[in-house]
């Protein structure tokens, strides 16, 4: 007789776990898988990859998401890149604008528009200039330390 006890024993242990598992394991369409944890369940959205900590809170249940590194960093990357590229593209602007600045300011082939450098006669006639000046300025110091009064200072 314990034998037949023992089955109806293992039978209604069955019942009893076969929907809590049920529970747990997945919903009715398999987006969410559910993890029993200490003090509650682990939901993960099986779409999103959104994971949630469940627990009772006095007479209801409530899922709070759990924060996800690897979720923010990848976000921060999606959105460096995006700033990456857009600033990628201004700076390709500012180039073709910069470059057709560039070409509308050079002179054409055909521009009267020369560079004149002096000759060595024009180069020589203004270091003359430049030298009778000196002297000059020299004379008028000299004549200024002749008429000086003995003993004021200089």
């Amino acid at each position: 007789m314990k034998y037949p006890l023992s089955m109806a024993m293992l039978f209604a242990t069955i019942l009893f776990i076969q929907p809590t598992n049920a529970l747990f394991a997945a919903d009715g369409d398999g987006r969410f898988t559910m993890t029993p944890t200490e003090g509650g369940f682990i939901r993960l959205d099986t779409q999103t990859g959104a994971v949630a900590l469940c627990a009772r809170s006095d007479a209801s249940w409530s899922c709070n998401p759990v924060q996800d590194g690897q979720l923010a960093t990848q976000e921060q990357i999606a959105a460096l890149t995006k700033e990456n590229q857009e600033l990628k593209t201004e700076l390709e602007d500012a180039k073709r604008v910069l470059d057709a600045q560039i070409t509308s300011a050079k002179p054409s082939s055909g521009s009267s528009q020369t560079l004149n450098i002096p000759s060595e006669k024009d180069i020589d006639k203004m270091m003359n200039s430049l030298e009778r000046l000196i002297r000059r300025f020299k004379g008028m110091v000299n004549e200024l330390k002749e008429e000086r009064v003995p003993g004021t200072p200089l």
